[in-house]
């Protein structure tokens, strides 16, 4: 195929059977294209890797954030951290939000190709191929924050260090004398929420200390799965004395279901969160958890697609380190 975009786009065209200004259309992200033919025009781009320059013009001038909702003091966080970046490098944030119905098609796509955004921000979402195909298609740069899935290695990731924090919460509440501990965990299918369990489980067991199979429950990060399964756990006889939780939002409901028993934080149970949310601190008592940069990873995606739009070379994969906080939520057994 010739190089020239002109005569490659020509050359598509004729191929395709469509006019170039059909073409065109598909290039730039347009909607008044057939279905049909919108795919036919792809997969020959795709066929012959075609790669339209980024063009800076005030329609590109944004960072497009992808993400399924917007519900959570988690998911504002991020977008806080997204929209102080953008700012400093002089741009705009655009949101999209996909839905939670898998059986629904996420047509997003092809409003981004026509923004042109200088990048793309996924959030807890990792991206089908096909949809990064056509944004590098575009030279349009993209970031996974806190991939649902194990990073994918041809893209650039960044995440927290989720093992290590598990680790810290377990290593506390060794240190305060428990032994019997509670676990509700976040969803299986998420790749931080198994490294968190299992950064907590392996240092229980490296100090000789094995969980109760019936104390440790999934959860799905909200805080009505924290209230369902903490009663679970503390409306027992032979009830834990500490709780881990894979995330504050949980651990939120878990200090609504020790009200309802009548039970003391901590002087009934001790507990941990996951996250450090801003609203944590504010819980009576406030919560011990494991901070996870939040802000921070959403800042440094900005930053990362700034340099990749620039022609930049950047790491794949950015971990950033998580600590304990320690408040009032967790005591000497």
């Amino acid at each position: 195929m010739p190089v020239q975009r002109e005569l490659k786009m020509a050359d598509i065209a004729k191929e395709a059977g469509v006019s170039i200004a059909t073409v065109s259309k598909v290039v730039n992200g347009r909607s008044d294209v057939a279905q049909r033919t919108r795919a036919k025009v792809e997969a020959l781009l795709k066929k012959y890797d075609y790669q339209k320059p980024l063009i800076k013009t005030a329609a590109s001038n944004c960072i497009e954030v992808i993400l399924e909702r917007i519900d959570t003091v988690w998911t504002l966080e991020v977008l806080d951290g997204v929209s102080e970046s953008a700012t400093r490098h002089g741009l705009s944030v655009t949101l999209t939000l996909t839905g939670m119905d898998p059986d629904q098609p996420h047509d997003w796509i092809q409003g981004t190709l026509e923004r042109r955004p200088v990048g793309v921000v996924f959030v807890l979402l990792d991206g089908n191929a096909e949809d990064k195909q056509l944004l590098d298609s575009r030279k349009i740069p993209y970031v996974t924050v806190d991939s649902r899935g194990d990073a994918d290695p041809n893209c650039v990731s960044i995440r927290a260090d989720n093992w290590t924090g598990g680790m810290l919460a377990a290593k506390h509440l060794l240190s305060l004398g428990h032994t019997r501990i509670g676990v509700i965990a976040g969803p299986e299918n998420m790749t931080c929420s198994r490294a968190r369990i299992d950064g907590f489980t392996s240092t229980l067991a490296a100090a000789g200390v094995e969980l109760d199979p019936d104390l440790i429950l999934p959860g799905d990060y909200t805080v009505e799965s924290g209230q369902e399964q903490s009663m679970k756990l503390l409306d027992r006889p032979d009830r834990p004395t500490a709780i881990f939780l894979g995330d504050d939002l949980q651990a939120m409901g878990l200090y609504e279901t020790a009200r309802q028993l009548g039970l003391a934080i901590p002087d009934d149970i001790s507990v941990i969160g996951f996250d450090d949310i801003r609203t944590s601190q504010y819980l009576g008592p406030g919560l011990t958890t494991i901070l996870q940069p939040i802000k921070t990873m959403a800042q440094t995606a900005v930053d990362l697609l700034v340099d990749m739009s620039e022609g930049n070379t950047v790491p794949s994969e950015t971990v950033l380190p998580t600590k304990l906080v320690v408040r009032d939520s967790t005591a000497a057994l």
